[in-house]
Parts: C-alpha cells; structure tokens; sequence
C-alpha cells in the first residue's frame, strides 16, 4: 500500500488553480516529493493520518514532524486550526482524531474559510467545507432563480393578474402598453409563484428522514463528548434506524421514478433522466473558448460566440443592392391586395385557442413571462392582450420588449468545447409575441388550405400530412414499376 494521489487543475475566472487530494495510510511514511509543489493557486487536502499541536493533537508524532518541516520549506500555510472541531470518530478506540487537513499556497489561504460540519449518514468522518471567498473574481454568473410552478398558487396569480392588468390605462401605443402588460403578469407571479430551488436536492427526502438526521447528529455529538456505553449504543441505534429508513426511501422513490416512465409517449423525460444519471449536464461548467492562446469565459467568451454567428449569419452586399432589395420589397407590398381575413381584429375565441395549446415547461425569452404563466391569465388579463395583439396587428408593428432574445449555445457532441464552431445557438424569444404568432399562423393557414393555395404534392408543415407520405408513394412507386414493367427499362 503507498500514498494515493488525485490532482486536477481547475480554471477560474482565467485564473488556474491546482487541487490535490491525498490519503496517506498510517502503516507508511508519507510520500510528499511526489507533491508538485507551485508558489501560487495550490490548494493540498486529505488525510494525512498524522500528529501535530498545530492542527489540534496533544503531540508529535515523526510523520507530523516529517510534514511541518515540509511545509515550511515550500512556504505552505495550514488552514486547520488547533482549536477546530475534531473531523474523526475512531469507533474502536471510541477517540476523537483531525486527520483530514488542508494546506495552500499565501494567495489562497488569505481567501480561504474552513469549517467543518455536521455528520453525513453516519460516517467515521465529518466532511469539511472550504469556501474560497474571490479568486481573481471578474463577475457574477449566477442564473437568475427559476420558477417553482409545481408550488404556484394559481388561483391568487389570476386573481392578482387581473387586478394589476384593470390598473393599466391603454395608451393605444403597443410598446408601452406590452411593457405595462408584462410588468403585471410578472408582479402577479413573483406574489403567487415560489422561485429558487433547495440545493443538493434530494427527492427521496422526507420530513421522517430530517428527524432521524437530527437525532443521529446530536447522538454523535453525545458520544463525541462523553464516549460511554450508553451513548455509544444510542449513537448506533440512531445511525441504523437513519441507514435503514434512508435506503427504504430511495428504493421507493427510484420505484416512483422509473415506475411514471412512459417508454412511447414521454421519450424526453426518460433521456432527461439517463444524462442526469451519467452527470452529462454541460449547464453545470462553465463554458471555456479559445481565441489564439488565450482562454474566455463569461461575458468574453459569449462576446466571441457573437462574433462567430455574426459572421456567419451576416450577408455582405453593397449598398446599392440593399437599396434595390428594399425598393422592390416596397414596390410589391403597395400593389398586393390583402383578403378580408387577414384584416379583421383578432377575436377572443382565437386567443383561448391559442393559449390552450401552449405548451408548458417552455423556457421564456428576455422578458421573464412564460407559457405557463399565460396560461392561467383571467378574463381581464385577456381582455387587455387581446387588445394589445390587436393594436400590434392593426399598426403593423411589433413591440420592442417583444423582438429581444436570449442565445443560448448548445454544445455538439464529440466537438471540440474550446471552439465557438462546436456550440449550436438557440434562440429564447418572447413566449407572449409567439403567441400571437402561433394566431396569425392558424389564421394563414386557414386561409391557404380553404383557398387551395398549396401546391397538393406539398406534405411539409401541412396539417394531417407529413413527408412519410412522400417517401411512401416513392416506395410504392419503385415496387409498381418492377412489377408491371421491365427491369432494363426502370
């Protein structure tokens, strides 16, 4: 048996850090020539299974002996403190131990907290949190809190939607009259509508298991301080009533999970499920780009991705051109003649249409509002959309809130993730704009099918028909033929 190592290099707001991760067996000295020692952004942790009165032990043992004179000399600063909650529990010996320690380099121990916490299911081991304050800290990049809809009080967000959509007054103009329209349905939902979501959730978790957590944690720090029999016995009590009903509970919710899987009708829940498992979430790092020798993140790196759809979005034409395009464009706009369907104010019965087949858990664009808010909006909050579509519709122009979007890239398996190239844009617009676009679209379509507008042999993006048909006939047609006619000839 020797000393294992685990190192990984992290990026930090372009800054790189080096973490290494020890366990040191108490049977073998300690190999710390191993250790690539750096004069910044290293931090070491790991149990080392050594003493010393400098991280809280009673004496010297010569493998602590052995790693301060280490420390010294690579100028490391030990983040344990001698007065520091113990971090072991030997259940043989029935004694207390800090063998978990943590050195860094002066830089990192300056912004550096250590705490230890309370037991996690029963461990030998309290697990140790260290929080690094800023480091070379550029920004904040922390999403803004989601919606917790499954806890949405419905009732009182349409109730609140339309009391705050009956104190608007019309101004007639669409961009202060979405702005004021947004403004409430947002103001309803932040009053109706939890955000946020607990950390390190765990769906198996009851309110039975944080009881028995409590009694396990307090038991612990019983027989940490005084180790009798008797505390020992309640100690170990609680630890195997808390592993028992802890097992139960996940068994009985991965049963839920895997049981309300629909292999045929729900095929997006069941991959959402499979990358979760295999920690296949690219949303959980931060996305790192290259530009020559120089690494982006943040704003820097969402600034080049620009550049690149810029570029490969944008069409260079002269001047001249454009001018000819627009003309042109104009030119037709004056001679076309609209059909009276595509004139008329939109009806309410429309926009009930529409809103019953939004789907819901769609992500909203810039403006916050989404499917689901939509959805539960009252007759007055509808009464005033209603109008504002129609205003939109009558004066040819869109709303500004409604025109912004939130890129969001998503990476292309097997590329390579320093590269713009690799990441796909989609596009987060505004859910209440493609409403009113989803109308407009059933209306265009009415109008094309019932007029017989449509070539017949077109199938794409028509209701009812689909390309398979296509593929089919030409199936069908390639059998008839070598059937009744002969193969030289086909």
């Amino acid at each position: 048996m020797s000393t294992e190592f685990i190192a990984v290099q992290l990026l930090i707001n372009n800054t790189k850090m080096t973490l290494y991760n020890i366990y040191s067996p108490p049977s073998i000295q300690t190999e710390l020539e191993a250790i690539k020692v750096q004069d910044d952004n290293l931090l070491i942790v790991g149990d080392f299974n050594s003493h010393s009165p400098s991280w809280g032990y009673d004496t010297l043992d010569p493998r602590g002996e052995s790693l301060e004179e280490w420390l010294i000399t690579n100028s490391l600063t030990i983040l344990n403190h001698p007065d520091d909650p113990h971090t072991c529990y030997s259940r043989r010996w029935r004694t207390t131990s800090t063998p978990d320690l943590a050195f860094a380099t002066d830089d990192i121990h300056r912004i550096t907290e250590r705490q230890v916490c309370d037991q996690i299911g029963g461990s030998d081991h309290r697990p140790v949190k260290l929080l690094i304050n800023n480091i070379n800290k550029e920004e904040l990049t922390n999403s803004a809190p989601s919606w917790n809809y499954k806890k949405a009080d419905w009732k009182l967000f349409q109730e609140l939607a339309d009391k705050y959509c009956k104190e608007i007054n019309q101004s007639g103009k669409v961009d202060r009259d979405a702005r004021s329209f947004n403004k409430a349905i947002l103001d309803a939902a932040k009053k109706a509508i939890p955000r946020g979501r607990r950390k390190n959730y765990k769906p198996y978790w009851t309110p039975e298991m944080e009881v028995l957590h409590s009694s396990l944690c307090s038991a612990r720090n019983t027989m940490e301080l005084a180790p009798t029999d008797q505390n020992v016995m309640q100690h170990n009590r609680a630890r195997a009533l808390y592993v028992r009903e802890r097992n139960q509970q996940c068994r009985k919710s991965w049963k839920e999970k895997t049981a309300s899987l629909n292999m045929e009708k729900d095929t997006q829940k069941l991959w959402r499920l499979t990358k979760a498992l295999n920690d296949d979430n690219p949303s959980r790092g931060k996305t790192v780009l290259q530009q020559g020798e120089q690494l982006l993140t943040g704003k820097r790196a969402a600034t080049l991705m620009a550049q690149c759809y810029k570029q490969e979005s944008s069409c260079s034409i002269s001047q001249e051109q454009g001018k000819e395009v627009r003309s042109e464009i104009n030119a037709t706009f004056k001679k076309a003649t609209s059909e009276p369907c595509m004139e008329v104010d939109i009806t309410l019965t429309e926009l009930q249409r529409a809103l019953k087949k939004l789907n819901r858990k769609k992500a909203p664009g810039p403006d916050g509002v989404s499917n689901d808010m939509l959805k539960q909006i009252g007759p007055i909050a509808q009464s005033l959309l209603l109008q504002i579509f129609n205003n939109s519709w009558r004066q040819g122009r869109v709303p500004d809130i409604w025109k912004n979007a939130t890129i969001h890239p998503i990476f292309k398996s097997g590329k390579d993730k320093k590269d713009p190239q690799s990441y796909r844009p989609i596009s987060l617009l505004s859910c209440t704009a493609k409403l009113l676009e989803r109308v407009i679209t059933t209306r265009l379509q009415w109008f094309l099918e019932s007029n017989y507008k449509l070539d017949p042999a077109k199938t794409g993006y028509r209701q009812h028909r689909s390309t398979d048909d296509q593929v089919a006939y030409l199936t069908q047609d390639i059998e008839n033929g070598f059937q009744e006619n002969p193969h030289s000839v086909l």
